[in-house]
């Protein structure tokens, strides 16, 4: 007897290839975006991206439409005597463009969030300086005044009134481009944090001053313990740590 035969029908027929087109067109902006460095090209990148996550949705559509229509087909399957506990699935394992997409889509979007983060904080420093420019012209201008009221005759009342307001005078605001750009294209960013031992003698001698820290690694020392323990069991009486007491004890391993 033979095979069945299982056919998928794409409507319209050319769906793949279209969908394939659109995918290599995409992922060929995507690469022409080599870095943002000013509001044009922050601009640029936003389009890209809003235009790379319709194709990637247009992606996700067409494998969930291939799933559905396998198991639409492993649903009449099971009417049949002998198939009803029958059940398949696609798992789509590698798809080369799919893959580049996404990588694709990944490089632009960190590109986006570095400039927007060293963006915001070249304007934060630059407030700073601002702010500190400001406070220095407003005590000449506030001194001089001052001065001009007293030689004025003008009560120690309204000498400090007028030192007040001229102090109050806010620094120039520092505007941006790009950050304007990307609140008009909806990008923004967010801080993920991490950290990792680079030094690690500095951290051990750092714990002798830090009762926080030195907490927070009594709180695992039963992982910590585990640790040596394996070390001990590979190093055996070679073992030997400042603070670690070494423990050697006979099993019985006899069979009677």
């Amino acid at each position: 007897m033979p095979n069945p035969t299982v056919m998928i029908q794409y409507q319209p027929e050319n769906a793949p290839i279209a969908l394939a087109k659109e995918v290599a067109s995409m992922i060929a902006c995507l690469d022409a975006t080599k870095a943002i460095t000013d509001a044009e090209q922050l601009e640029a990148a936003s389009i890209i991206l809003d235009a790379a996550k319709t194709t990637a949705s247009d992606v996700d559509v067409f494998v969930d439409n291939l799933r559905s229509s396998i198991q639409l087909a492993c649903a009449r399957v099971r009417e049949l005597p002998g198939y009803e506990d029958f059940e398949a699935t696609l798992t789509v394992r590698t798809w080369g463009l799919r893959k580049r997409l996404t990588e694709g889509i990944t490089r632009v979007r960190n590109f986006r969030a570095s400039y927007i983060s060293a963006e915001e904080e070249r304007v934060r420093r630059a407030k700073i300086v601002a702010q500190q420019e400001q406070e220095r012209l407003n005590r000449l201008e506030a001194d001089r005044l001052a001065k001009e009221a007293a030689a004025a005759k003008a009560d120690t009342e309204t000498i400090e009134e007028i030192k007040e307001v001229v102090m109050a005078t806010p620094a120039p605001v520092v505007v941006s481009e790009s950050l304007d750009t990307a609140k008009e294209m909806k990008a923004s960013v967010r801080y993920a944090y991490s950290a990792k031992i680079t030094n690690f003698h500095a951290f051990i001698v750092g714990l002798a001053n830090n009762q926080a820290l030195y907490n927070t690694l009594v709180d695992h020392i039963d992982e910590i313990e585990g640790m040596f323990r394996k070390q001990a069991m590979n190093e055996k009486e070679n073992f030997n740590y400042p603070g670690i007491t070494f423990e050697k004890r006979a099993v019985d391993v006899g069979r009677r």
